[in-house]
């Protein structure tokens, strides 16, 4: 292309004279090339996460003297980039496509460039160039976790282990960092219940800490919560939860957790209680609290209640067959559970100590025997029935009863035999009609006692009365007769001598066979006269003087009382043995008899008894019951029956004659002849 110019030069000397030449000028044209212009420079910043990015866009600019700038075409000789693609239109109009997964690759430090040349071409070929830069600053992306991350653990508790640990695996997806890489690590949840354990391939466990004192003081339906972090390489954190669900834990039981009874039994009516009192301490449940409970025990001899404190109280079914039949040192055990609040259970063991049971004595306990009947003896048989030792079974016995009137016999089947002394001297002495009472003891096997009575009857014979022997002793002797409270005494006379006219004792002595003395002897001489008192009223009596007599006047009398049964005095009687006083206080409101038995016994065994009645009643009564025979009469005058007609009269006094110490007078008609 060309371009003519021409231009007129006019020459001028200065004066007036000038010359115009004609200047033509051609120009030849040459093309110019396209001039770029601008700065092309882009940054992306990588975030901490799975980021996303926008395209990144742009226009370029370019100018050409030679042409217009829509006759300029754009080129992009390679568009890919690390980190992207470029595209950049004929126009010059750009965009840069974002590779997600590279930017987000990028770590801490990492600052690439992603550069680009453009170049820019006229329509004769000629081009110039630019270059675009995408700038990119890294950054640690966050690893994303996934997996198991929570737990849940038990606590142990009432015997039971629990669940102690929990166990996970984590999984980790990290754009700049190995996938499902973790930091191993250990320690210590964040609230201290337990420790965990992680691995490098995010495996991780956690194990409880019973001895915890929050996890102990759990209690059913409880929970707690723990944690622990779980890193990945590039140290994204994670959190595992741990719940922790809590048990019961059993109380701890102390105190008395035992006790011992004793069964009823013939000495009383044993221990029938036993009690006591059990403690409980419990982390999770307040302490010493109790479930209230009553009922029977586990083998069912007796009955239990426990309070809401602890207290038990045990009592014993004496009734129980079981319980009867114990017999001394035999035992059973009884047990029943007791319960803290929460049910931890504590066994209380019972010790049943048993006691012999009296046994139930029936069958033949009497029986009568007539003086100098051809058939002197009277049988029976007793039967035993014993809960706690063999029925109808006794300890053999024989002996002398307790009134010395005969003797006894007993075998171990209960079958008894006694048999009357026709010589004993109270026996002879009965008349016709006249009885009196003989006992004897008889026991089962398990020492329950039955006492026996023998009714003697009397019967008349034939009295062969004997001189009255008074005699001496090798050395000489005086005339002795058993002291009898009341009446005067003086001295006795010479040995060898007698006065017929002497009052003497109404003491028959029986033919001796020898003379050298006088056959021992004790007897009953006086019977006592029931006696009449009144509830809630004091009373005192003696034992009339004279009541036992003995052909010793310096013997030894020992006395004892009891019921006529053998059974010990009621406890509101009291018997004085040195004074034969009785004294007491009925109770109030009881009314009734008591029959009693009073025994003598001297040193050498001999027994004699005499029996009356108390009667208890609640208003005053007129008169005695019965009479006392012999007793003080206002006439001071009694009368005592000897054998066939042998009589005399009790006199008030002495009357003079001289009479060893104590004696009581009689006036007779019997013949004492001196031997």
């Amino acid at each position: 292309e060309t371009l003519v110019l021409t231009y007129d030069v006019i020459a001028n000397d200065g004066d007036t004279d000038s010359n115009t030449q004609t200047v033509t000028i051609t120009i030849t044209g040459t093309n110019d090339g396209p001039v770029a212009s601008g700065s092309y420079e882009h940054q992306i910043v990588d975030g901490p996460g799975a980021d996303t990015y926008d395209d990144i866009t742009g226009q370029l600019r370019a100018s050409d003297p030679d042409h217009e700038v829509d006759e300029l075409t754009w080129t992009l000789p390679d568009g890919q980039g690390q980190y992207g693609t470029l595209t950049v239109n004929p126009d010059g109009s750009y965009t840069y496509e974002v590779d997600e997964a590279a930017v987000n690759g990028l770590t801490d430090g990492d600052n690439p460039v992603d550069s680009f040349t453009v170049v820019v071409t006229d329509p004769s070929g000629a081009s110039d160039t630019r270059t675009i830069n995408i700038s990119l600053s890294g950054t640690n992306d966050t690893a994303e976790v996934s997996g198991v991350d929570e737990g849940e653990v038990i606590e142990a508790g009432g015997g039971d282990p629990g669940v102690p640990t929990t166990e996970g695996t984590l999984l980790a997806v990290d754009a700049d960092n190995p996938d499902n890489r973790f930091q191993p690590d250990s320690g210590r949840g964040s609230n201290g219940y337990g420790n965990f354990v992680v691995d490098e391939d995010g495996n991780w466990s956690y194990t409880l800490d019973n001895d915890n004192p929050e996890v102990d003081a759990l209690n059913e339906g409880d929970t707690l919560t723990d944690t622990f972090v779980v890193r990945t390489e590039d140290g994204t954190e994670a959190q595992v939860t741990i719940t922790i669900r809590g048990t019961n834990d059993p109380a701890v039981i102390d105190g008395d957790d035992s006790g011992t009874v004793v069964e009823a039994g013939a000495n009383g009516p044993g221990e029938p209680v036993a009690e006591g009192t059990l403690s409980s301490g419990d982390v999770d449940n307040p302490d010493n609290v109790f479930q209230l409970e009553m009922g029977e025990g586990d083998s069912g001899y007796g009955n239990f209640v426990v309070d809401e404190s602890g207290n038990w109280s045990y009592t014993l079914d004496n009734d129980n067959p079981e319980v009867a039949a114990l017999n001394d040192g035999d035992t059973l055990t009884d047990t029943f559970v007791v319960r803290t609040e929460d049910g931890t259970e504590t066994q209380v063991t019972i010790t049943i100590r048993g006691a012999n049971d009296p046994a139930v004595i029936g069958g033949d306990d009497t029986g009568l025997v007539v003086e100098d009947d051809a058939e002197n003896t009277v049988g029976g048989t007793l039967t035993a029935s014993d809960v706690d030792n063999p029925d109808n079974l006794f300890e053999p016995a024989s002996g002398v009863s307790n009134g010395g009137y005969g003797s006894f016999v007993v075998d171990a089947n209960g079958n008894w035999t006694y048999t009357l002394d026709n010589n004993n001297i109270a026996v002879d002495a009965l008349y016709e009609g006249e009885t009196l009472v003989d006992s004897f003891v008889i026991s089962t096997a398990d020492g329950t006692s039955r006492v026996v009575e023998i009714t003697i009857l009397g019967r008349d014979e034939p009295e062969v009365l004997h001189p009255v022997h008074i005699h001496r002793h090798d050395s000489g002797g005086d005339l002795w007769v058993p002291e009898v409270e009341g009446f005067d005494t003086g001295s006795s006379r010479p040995s060898g001598s007698f006065d017929r006219s002497l009052d003497f004792v109404a003491n028959w002595l029986r033919e001796s066979s020898e003379h050298e003395g006088v056959v021992a002897r004790l007897w009953a001489a006086l019977k006592p006269r029931d006696r009449l008192v009144y509830t809630s009223d004091p009373f005192t009596f003696n034992l009339q003087a004279g009541t036992f007599l003995h052909t010793d006047p310096g013997a030894s009398l020992v006395l004892e009382a009891t019921l006529k049964s053998g059974a010990p005095l009621p406890g509101w009687l009291y018997f004085d043995r040195e004074t034969g006083e009785f004294s007491g206080i009925p109770p109030e409101g009881y009314e009734g008899e008591v029959h009693i038995r009073v025994v003598a016994k001297d040193s050498d065994g001999r027994e004699a008894q005499v029996q009356f009645t108390i009667k208890v009643v609640d208003e005053q009564e007129v008169g005695m019951l019965l009479e006392e025979t012999p007793q003080d009469d206002t006439s001071n005058e009694q009368t005592l029956r000897g054998k066939a007609g042998f009589s005399a009269q009790v006199a008030a006094e002495a009357g003079g004659n001289d009479l060893q110490a104590g004696a009581r007078a009689l006036v007779a008609s019997l013949q004492a002849l001196e031997n």
